[in-house]
């Protein structure tokens, strides 16, 4: 229940800074001349609460401000009975820019802008739109949004927006969307239920009998087992065959050893024989000899090579001395060259001027610098001349001292034979050397014969154990045996590997018949889980069909409707009684005009006193305010809004309409909590205890 408790106008169409509270329980008449603002008080309530006016937002401002403001303290008194305050106040500047807040319950209202701060007044506080309101909490003078002048469809939907249903249009689209997916759902569960059931079907056909699989596994893996010991049981006496071969073959190898270190060894001792052969036929002349020999020519050697360097040394320093040789050129025919050019100069000297016969100066200055050029550079090729000459001079008198290489094929040719020598008698000075060693020399000799001859008596005795240890091994090499048994380990892998496969083929088996097994359970547990999923939505979706058919245009809204329009008919015509002779009656339905479908909405007809049925528009300016405050009347007994206000309401009507008007307005007032009227017939103000009085003073609207 919401009722007035104060406003604030400032700067607001006339009002400078204007106050008023307002009283619960009251009957405020709000009087005052033509002009003085006392619409403006009404005008300033809706502009606070709905943001419109008689026109532009900015065109509100009182003549000279820059902003206007209307502040409207209202008071809430819920269910519970417990009382809220809320002080709404709206500010519109010069420039069109417009705020508005909420102090609901002494805390300031947070929101996201002011659409969402006019939803919250019209949708959660008053419950009313304003077109709602100025049809039924307020009757302002020339109502332009009259509930009769609105279409069919839109009466229905105030009338569905006052009996608090108007957003059973969101929930019916909630719903329907909601069906629509939960349908969506319904299929694709349907769906996903038919492919798992074929896919369950499909896997069921990989379980296989998991216990005669068991079995043959069992008996493959005792095979593989016997199998695999067989093997190595041939193995095991092949690797002792195979070993003697190879033990066989490594005596052999040792033998061929022995006996090579007995030829390297008996080598050995031939060769010192025959070096004690040579001691006894060492002759110490011919060597002394041989060596005097050699010691000449290796002289003769360093001669050679002394020579050869020298001569190489010369050879450097005359070719460098010839590549310093001056190049000899000819200047004569350059000097000639210049003394013809000055020939030809001194012949054609002439400078005198043709017309006055003197010499003239610039072509004797010209001929002057050639001259001299000419002279300098026939100078200059003169001093080079001399100075070529006497480079030739110096050369040619170096080239008579220096020393020339001398020819090299003698020396080399000599060099090559004296290296000869020396090769056919350096073996003297080994042989010089045996001879000076000679006791020592053989007593070594003889030292190493007697080693290596027991090294071979040592080796001969280790060939008879050898010899020995073969002919046993010989005696159990059976390489017969072997390929036998290379051929029955052969056999027996290939059939290892065949029972392996075999093995491993049940395995894989047991392997997949177990995972098809668990895919049939988890198959079946999904199917179990999505029917029962598809069970639920079913049933959710039948509840949210019904839902959705309440909340549809044929449902709840429709049952309302039915309700109310009767009442409301009954209402009307209740007030009605008391002012006229005519009465109303409203319908849901119309046939259109091609008489073929049906128009939904709230259509009003008026019918007078000898039951005919005419248009709104056929009746006198009285009679529509009749009808108008009765249609008002209904409405505002329909709101949660206490408050009733009416504006120069009984205009147009006669003194006997006034009179039944009056009686009415008597009686509708006790269903208000607070009747705020604005009126200047003197029967009107009679009805009011409490009244306020505007007077206009120099444009301005005051309170007195």
């Amino acid at each position: 229940m919401i009722f007035l408790k104060k406003i604030e106008i400032i700067n607001f169409l006339s009002h400078k800074n204007s106050i008023i509270d307002f009283k619960e329980n009251q009957r405020l008449l709000i009087s005052g001349m033509s002009g003085s603002g006392k619409s403006s008080v009404i005008e300033g309530i809706v502009w606070c609460l709905y943001g419109k006016g008689r026109s532009e937002n900015k065109n509100l401002i009182k003549s000279g401000s820059k902003s206007a403001t209307v502040i409207l303290t209202l008071t809430d008194i819920d269910e519970d009975d417990v009382s809220h305050s809320c002080v709404i106040s709206r500010t519109v500047t010069n420039t069109g820019r417009q705020t508005i807040s909420i102090i609901y319950d002494d805390k300031l209202l947070t929101t996201k802008g002011i659409k969402e701060t006019q939803d919250w007044i019209e949708k959660i506080f008053l419950k009313a739109s304003y077109v709602l309101f100025v049809n039924s909490i307020a009757s302002p003078q020339e109502n332009p949004d009259n509930f009769v002048k609105q279409t069919a469809a839109k009466k229905k939907d105030l009338l569905l927006e006052i009996s608090n249903i108007d957003n059973y249009d969101v929930y019916y689209n909630k719903a329907k969307d909601i069906v629509s997916e939960s349908n969506n759902k319904i299929i694709k569960l349907e769906t996903r239920l038919e492919e798992k059931n074929i896919q369950l079907t499909e896997v069921k056909k990989d379980v296989l009998d998991s216990k005669s699989l068991e079995q043959e596994k069992d008996v493959l893996q005792k095979e593989v087992e016997e199998l695999k010991e067989k093997i190595t049981i041939i193995e095991k006496e092949k690797e002792k065959l195979e070993s003697v071969v190879e033990d066989i073959y490594n005596k052999k190898q040792s033998l061929d050893n022995l006996e090579l270190s007995n030829n390297n060894l008996q080598s050995k001792i031939d060769e010192k024989n025959f070096s004690i052969k040579k001691f006894e036929h060492l002759n110490e002349k011919e060597i002394k000899e041989g060596v005097e020999k050699l010691k000449k020519a290796q002289n003769r050697l360093k001669e050679i090579d002394e020579i050869t360097h020298n001569n190489y040394l010369i050879d450097l320093e005359y070719r460098a001395h010839l590549s310093s040789k001056p190049v000899d050129r000819d200047f004569s025919s350059d000097a000639e060259q210049i003394n013809k050019q000055l020939e030809l100069i001194y012949k054609n000297n002439d400078i005198k001027c043709p017309f006055c016969g003197k010499n003239n100066p610039i072509l004797e200055e010209n001929i002057s610098k050639q001259v001299d050029i000419l002279k300098e550079q026939l100078a200059e090729k003169v001093a080079k001349r001399e100075e070529l000459s006497k480079s030739i001079i110096d050369w040619e008198l170096r080239d008579a001292t220096i020393t020339h290489p001398e020819e090299q094929k003698g020396v080399a040719s000599e060099r090559g034979d004296v290296l000869g020598v020396i090769s056919q008698l350096e073996h003297f000075y080994s042989d010089l050397g045996l001879l000076e060693a000679k006791n020592d020399a053989l007593q070594e000799v003889l030292k190493d014969i007697k080693y290596f001859t027991e090294n071979i008596q040592k080796n001969n005795e280790t060939i008879l154990v050898v010899k020995d240890e073969l002919n046993k091994l010989n005696l159990i090499n059976n390489p017969k045996r072997i390929n036998i048994l290379n051929n029955e380990s052969q056999v027996l892998t290939n059939e290892y590997a065949s029972k392996q496969n075999d093995l491993n083929s049940v395995i894989r088996k047991i392997f997949l018949s177990d995972d098809a097994q668990k895919q049939v359970v988890k198959l079946e547990s999904d199917i179990d889980d999505c029917d029962s999923e598809l069970k639920k939505i079913k049933k959710d979706n039948i509840s949210m069909s019904l839902l959705k058919d309440a909340f549809s245009p044929k449902g709840i809204k429709t049952i309302v409707i039915d309700y109310l329009v009767p009442k409301l008919e009954e209402k009307i015509n209740d007030i009605l009684k008391d002012l006229s002779d005519f009465r109303i009656q409203i319908d849901t339905q119309k046939t259109a005009t091609d008489e073929d479908s049906v128009i939904e909405g709230l259509f009003i007809n008026i019918i007078n006193s000898e039951g005919n049925v005419l248009e709104y528009s056929n009746y006198s300016g009285g009679e529509k305010t009749k009808i108008d405050y009765a249609i008002s009347e209904a409405l505002a007994s329909l709101s949660n809004v206490k408050f009733r206000i009416l504006d120069e309401t009984v205009t147009g009507l006669d003194d006997q309409m006034l009179s039944s008007f009056l009686d009415v307005l008597e009686k509708m007032s006790a269903g208000y909590k607070q009747l705020i009227a604005i009126s200047h017939i003197s029967q009107v103000k009679e009805l009011f205890e409490d009244q306020v009085n505007i007077i206009k003073k120099d444009g301005t609207s005051i309170i007195n």
